[in-house]
């Protein structure tokens, strides 16, 4: 089955937050995001049961797909939000 989201532009699908022989951890943390839009490095740790490092690394990895945007310019403590589905979920 392909779970596919439209976020501000092209169709989102698996196959674009998963590589051949990849991690699943970015698209279990793009599922997450339905019921908690707003988060950090440290929430995202949690949700994965990763390492602070491999959460850095999959919170990253949402960024440069546009799914999340770092909320201010601080270099410590980030705060990732994706928008479009704070929008829609009407978490405002």
């Amino acid at each position: 089955m392909l779970y596919t989201v439209t976020l501000g532009g092209p169709l989102i699908g698996r196959s674009h937050l998963t590589r051949p022989c990849g991690s699943a951890l970015p698209l279990r943390l793009a599922e997450s995001l339905f019921t908690q839009p707003v988060l950090t490095i440290p929430e995202a740790q949690r949700l994965l049961g990763a390492t602070y490092p491999s959460a850095q690394r999959n919170v990253e990895e949402l960024v440069k797909a546009d799914i999340l945007q770092q909320v201010g310019e601080s270099s410590y403590g980030k705060t990732f939000v994706s928008t479009e589905i704070f929008q829609v979920t009407g978490d405002s």
